[in-house]
């Protein structure tokens, strides 16, 4: 391994870090009046709930449970996953989250380098991304990893389509279309 790639990993690690560590911050920290899912993040705990209870894609309605298609699977789906392995807890989501938040800027290195092919502009890049505000904030807008909202599986997903898209029409690896195209 030359210094050069070790010197990139390391800064790649150090943004991950950074970016991870801001989010928790937040995810920790949060009031703990906004710990309890409201709204829409109450309708997507209660979908995973229902799923993981055998009960389906479907919410309470009067003492029962009725199928819903009112809200996309992916996200309930995700706090399923997350919900087997960890039990109910929000605060697991919630770190889930914040590592994808993380992710997400390492992935902005790779989109921006390939684009620009300059590895300097992708690593400030990263580092923009990772101390964005409003990715780590307490506002649900943009996807903070303190809620239980679809944004944060949503920001994950397009950078990574985003890439592989990228990938695609940079080398026509038919795989990375196919990749995209999910």
């Amino acid at each position: 391994m030359n210094m050069k790639n070790s010197k990139l990993k390391l800064a790649l690690c150090a943004i991950f870090i950074l970016a991870l560590f801001l989010r928790l911050i937040v995810v920790f920290n949060q009031e703990e009046s906004k710990k309890i899912p409201i709204l829409d993040a109450k309708g997507y705990d209660i979908l995973a709930v229902n799923i993981l209870s055998g009960n389906g894609f479907s919410k309470a309605m009067e003492g029962s449970t009725i199928p819903t298609s009112y809200r996309t699977p992916l996200y309930p789906l995700f706090l399923t996953g997350v919900y087997y392995i960890f039990g109910h807890s929000y605060m697991a989501v919630k770190v889930m989250q914040a590592i994808l938040s993380a992710l997400v800027c390492i992935v902005i290195y790779f989109i921006v380098t390939i684009i620009y092919n300059e590895k300097r502009i992708g690593i400030l890049s990263s580092l923009l991304t990772a101390i964005y505000v409003p990715f780590i904030s307490w506002t649900p807008y943009y996807g903070t990893p303190a809620y239980l909202l679809s944004e944060n599986l949503y920001m994950p997903r397009v950078v990574f389509a985003i890439l592989a898209l990228i990938i695609f029409i940079k080398n026509e690896k038919i795989l990375f279309g196919i990749l995209t195209g999910i």
